[in-house]
C-alpha cells in the first residue's frame, strides 16, 4: 500500500522495484483524485404566519442536494423534517427552523428560516352603561354607545340579542320595564366577545286629577264671583305640562273664581303631560239664588234668656239685633211679660242705637201704651225708636249694627220677692195685636218689615218655632196673613223679613243658692256661728250679710216653708243646734222626660202634678185610666192653662195623662209628691236637625239635633267645596243632643252641617263671618 496526500488532479505515482543487485524496475500509474463537495442545504425565505391558535403547523420547501451524490442525509433543529416540510408547535412571535444536509464525508451544509407567528386575538366590543328611559308609548328606540372592534381585522360577524345594530347604534322595541341588550361580536377563529346593557323603560302615565264634590251653593248676587277649591293634579312621572278650566289656564294652587248663571254650572278640570296624555275630571256646581229675606240681611230679633236670676234683685234683659245687613229707619216691637213675677222698672238705649246715635227712644205700657185699639194690659211694654226726626241737620251716623250685631235696648225688671215663685221661668215674648206690632222700617219709609219666624225659648239655649200666621190677634204667633198684603195699590206689600226669638228671666231657686242654714257660707249648715249670725240679722238688717246677700238670705229658710228671714226660721234653727229637732234635707233635682204625640202628653217617672199652658182655646180630655186624678183649665189671652194634680196622700201618675187636641205647648212644669225641684225634658216624637244658633257666628256656634229613640248619630261639617271640616260621632239616649263648634282655625264663609242618625239624614246650612 502506498499511502501519499493528494493533490486534486492527476497524482503520478511511480513505482520502483530494485533489488539487492540495483536492479530496478520502475512503473509508473497515475491517480486522479477529486475532493469532496458538501452537501448544500436549501431553506424557504422567512416568514410571517397568522394562527387561531398555537397548534403544529409544517413549512414546506427544506431539500438537500449533494454534488457528488454522497448525500448521507438531512436532519433539522426547531421542528421534525417529514420529506421536505418541518412541523413544529410555534410560539408568538420569531420561531427559527435550522435545516442541516450531511454527506458520506460527514460534510455538512445547513440553512435557517425564520417564521414569525402572530396569535389570532378576540375581537372587543363595548356596551352604553345601564339606564332608564322615559318613552311616552312602545314604539321603537335607539340607543348609541355600541362599539366593536379587532386588533387583528379579522372580524367575522356582529349580532345584537334585540333589536338591529347600525354602526354603533342598536334600534329596538322595547317592553315595559327591563329591556336586555347583548353585543355579541366573532372573528374567523370564532373567538368571540360579549357585552350586555340594560334599558329600564318606564312608559308614560297620564295625569290624575281630582275635582271636588260641591253641593247646592247658595247665592244673593249673581253677578259676585264664586270660587271652588279643591281641584288638584299629580302625574307621576313628573311630566305635567299644564292644566286648563273650561279650556283655559288654571293653576289648581289657587281657587277657581267664576261669575255663575243660575242652575248647573259645569267646570271642567284637564291637564296634559309632555306626551300628549291628558285627564279630566268635571264638578257640577248647583248655585240657586238665596231666600230673599237672606239676601236682604234681614236680621233675628232676640230677647235675652236671664239665668239663674235672684228674687228680689233688679235684672237688666237685652233685645238684641244680630245677622243684620239691612239698613233700619226705625222700629216698633210690643212685648208681653207675666207682671206677677216681673215688676218692669225702664228702657234704655242699646250700645245700636247710642254708637249710631239715633234720636228718637221712647218706651210706653199699661194706660199709656197703644195695643190694638186701647190701651195695654198689665204685663206689656211698647218700644219705639226712630234714626232720624226733623228736628235739624244732625242724622243718625249709621243704620245698622257694626257687624251685624248689637243692643237695641235694655229692659229692667225687678224679679218678684214671692217665694212661691222661684225655680220658675218667666218668658218674656214678642206679642202682636195689629200689624204693626214688631215691625221694622227701611230709611226712606217705603218699606215695612214683619216677622218670619217666632221662635220660643225650649231649653239649654234651644229653641222651638211657634209661628203660626192664622193666628188671630192678639198673637205670639206672629205677624198673621192679613199683614202681608199692603193698603193702597202704590205701597210695596209687607215683607216677612225679621226672626223672633223670645226669652225671659230663669228665677233661681233658693235651694240651688246654698244649702239651707247656712248663712255665713262656710258650708256648715246649721252650727252655732250660723244662728249668731242670722240673729244679729234682726237687730241690725241686711248689713249682716257681707259675704252673698242673695245667698245668705236663701239659706235662712231653715224651716222649708218657703219663707226666708223670719224669726220661725231663727228657732227652729236654735232648736237644730241644741238636737231637738232634725234638718230638713236638701231636695235633690229630678229629671223627668215627657213626650208630645199628637197631643197625647206623656211622661216616664211618676210625678205629682203637671201645669201647662198651650196655645188658642181648648177644651182637653184627662186621660180614662187617670180619672183619679183632678184637673183644671182656664183660657187667658188666647191661651189654655191647665193644672193636672192629685189630691190624696202619694197621688202621682206616668204614662200619659192629658189629651191637649194636637194644640202647641208653649210650656210644662212638673213637681214630684216630695216636692223635688223637676226638669221637665221632651222626648222629640221624630228625628230634627235644627238650626244651629247663633246663626250667623263667630267663632262658635252650637247645633242641636232630636232623637226620639236611643241612636247612633254622625254629624258632619263641611264647607261650600265638599271638603270635611269637622265630624262629631257618639251614641245618645232619646232626647235633644246639643254640640258645640268652634271656628276659630277656619276662615269666614258658608258652611253645611248633615246629620245621620239611624236610618235618618238632614243637611242645614250657616255662615261664619268673623
Amino acid at each position: 500500500m502506498f499511502c501519499f496526500t493528494p493533490v486534486a488532479g492527476a497524482n503520478q505515482l511511480t513505482f520502483i522495484a530494485v533489488d539487492d543487485c540495483d536492479a530496478a524496475d520502475t512503473c509508473t500509474t497515475t491517480v486522479y483524485v477529486v475532493v469532496n463537495n458538501p452537501p448544500v442545504a436549501s431553506c424557504p425565505g422567512n416568514d410571517s404566519m397568522f394562527v387561531c391558535e398555537l397548534s403544529q403547523i409544517c413549512v414546506d420547501g427544506f431539500t438537500a442536494s449533494d454534488p457528488d451524490g454522497n448525500l448521507a442525509g438531512a436532519t433539522a433543529v426547531g421542528g421534525t423534517l417529514t420529506g421536505t416540510q418541518i412541523c413544529f408547535t410555534p410560539v408568538a412571535g420569531d420561531n427559527v427552523l435550522t435545516f442541516i444536509a450531511t454527506d458520506d464525508c460527514g460534510v455538512a451544509d445547513t440553512c435557517t428560516t425564520t417564521i414569525h407567528v402572530t396569535v389570532n386575538q378576540p375581537p372587543v366590543v363595548s356596551c352604553p352603561g345601564t339606564d332608564t328611559m322615559r318613552v311616552c308609548d312602545l314604539s321603537q328606540i335607539c340607543i348609541n354607545g355600541f362599539i366593536v372592534s379587532d386588533p387583528d381585522g379579522n372580524l367575522a360577524s356582529t349580532t345584537v340579542s334585540k333589536g338591529t345594530l347600525n354602526g354603533t347604534q342598536v334600534c329596538f322595541s322595547p317592553a315595559p320595564q327591563n329591556n336586555v341588550i347583548r353585543l355579541i361580536a366573532t372573528d374567523s377563529c370564532g373567538a368571540a366577545d360579549t357585552c350586555e346593557t340594560n334599558i329600564f323603560v318606564i312608559v308614560n302615565h297620564p295625569p290624575v286629577v281630582s275635582c271636588p264634590t260641591v253641593d247646592t251653593i247658595i247665592t244673593c248676587d249673581f253677578t259676585q264671583d264664586i270660587c271652588v277649591g279643591g281641584f288638584s293634579s299629580s302625574d307621576q312621572d313628573g311630566n305635567l305640562t299644564g292644566c286648563t278650566m273650561n279650556g283655559q289656564p288654571y293653576d289648581a294652587s289657587f281657587d277657581y273664581c267664576f261669575t255663575p248663571v243660575e242652575g248647573d254650572n259645569l267646570l271642567i278640570y284637564e291637564c296634559t303631560d309632555d306626551c300628549g296624555a291628558t285627564a279630566a275630571c268635571t264638578t257640577v256646581v248647583t248655585v240657586l239664588p238665596d231666600e230673599p229675606r237672606i239676601c236682604l240681611g234681614c236680621p233675628d230679633i232676640r230677647i235675652e234668656k236671664v239665668h239663674e236670676a235672684i228674687q228680689g234683685t233688679y235684672q237688666d234683659v237685652n233685645v238684641t239685633i244680630e245677622n243684620s245687613g239691612l239698613d233700619v229707619g226705625a222700629f216698633d216691637f210690643l212685648l208681653a211679660y207675666d207682671a206677677s213675677a216681673l215688676n218692669f222698672l225702664s228702657a234704655s238705649m242699646g250700645d245700636f242705637l247710642t254708637d249710631c246715635q239715633w234720636e228718637y227712644f221712647q218706651y210706653r205700657c199699661g194706660a199709656a201704651g197703644n195695643c190694638g185699639t186701647g190701651p195695654c194690659p198689665s204685663g206689656r211694654i211698647r218700644i219705639v225708636a226712630i234714626a232720624d226726626i226733623n228736628n235739624g241737620p244732625a242724622h243718625p251716623s249709621c243704620l245698622k249694627p257694626a257687624g251685624g250685631s248689637g243692643t237695641l235696648f235694655t229692659l229692667r225688671f225687678l224679679v218678684t220677692n214671692d217665694r212661691t215663685l222661684e225655680c220658675t221661668y218667666v218668658p218674656i215674648r214678642f206679642i202682636w195685636y195689629d200689624c204693626g206690632d214688631n215691625t221694622m222700617a227701611s230709611p226712606s219709609g217705603d218699606s215695612l218689615y214683619i216677622s218670619n219666624e217666632v221662635y220660643d225659648y225650649y231649653d239649654d239655649n234651644t229653641y222651638v218655632p211657634i209661628t203660626d200666621p192664622s193666628a188671630a190677634f192678639p198673637t205670639i204667633f206672629g205677624a198673621n196673613t192679613s199683614c202681608e198684603v199692603s193698603i193702597g195699590d202704590n205701597k210695596p206689600d209687607p215683607f216677612r223679613c225679621m226672626d223672633f226669638y223670645n226669652g225671659g228671666i230663669d228665677i233661681a231657686c233658693a235651694e240651688s243658692l246654698d244649702a239651707r242654714g247656712d248663712e255665713n257660707l262656710n258650708e256648715i249648715p246649721n252650727e252655732v256661728a250660723d244662728v249668731v249670725l242670722f240673729s244679729r240679722y234682726f237687730v241690725y238688717g241686711f248689713s249682716v250679710f257681707t259675704i252673698n246677700m242673695q245667698g245668705q238670705i236663701a239659706a235662712t229658710d231653715v224651716n222649708a216653708d218657703g219663707l226666708a228671714l223670719s224669726v220661725a226660721d231663727l228657732v227652729y234653727q236654735i232648736r237644730i243646734v241644741t238636737g231637738d229637732a232634725s234638718p230638713f234635707p236638701k231636695l235633690a233635682p229630678v229629671s223627668v222626660l215627657y213626650a208630645n204625640h199628637g197631643g197625647k202628653l206623656s211622661v216616664e217617672s211618676p210625678v205629682a202634678a203637671a201645669f201647662m199652658v198651650v196655645s188658642g182655646e181648648i177644651t182637653p180630655t184627662l186621660k180614662a185610666d187617670k180619672m183619679d186624678m183632678q184637673y183644671s183649665y182656664d183660657v187667658e189671652n188666647n191661651n189654655t192653662r191647665i193644672l193636672v194634680f192629685g189630691m190624696d196622700q202619694g197621688d202621682e201618675f206616668s204614662g200619659e195623662f192629658v189629651d191637649i187636641q194636637n194644640g202647641q205647648l208653649l210650656s210644662i212644669e212638673m213637681a214630684t209628691y216630695d216636692g223635688s225641684p223637676v226638669t221637665a225634658k221632651l222626648v222629640p216624637s221624630s228625628y230634627a236637625l235644627h238650626q244651629n244658633y247663633p246663626n250667623p257666628f263667630n267663632p262658635t256656634t252650637t247645633i242641636s239635633f232630636d232623637l226620639p229613640v236611643r241612636s247612633d248619630y254622625t254629624l258632619t261639617i263641611f264647607n261650600a267645596t265638599g271638603q270635611t271640616i269637622k265630624e262629631f260621632s257618639g251614641s245618645a239616649e232619646a232626647g235633644v243632643v246639643r254640640l258645640e263648634w268652634d271656628a276659630s282655625s277656619s276662615p269666614s264663609g258658608m258652611y253645611f252641617y248633615r246629620l245621620q242618625a239611624n236610618d235618618f239624614r238632614a243637611t242645614q246650612k250657616m255662615v261664619l263671618l268673623k
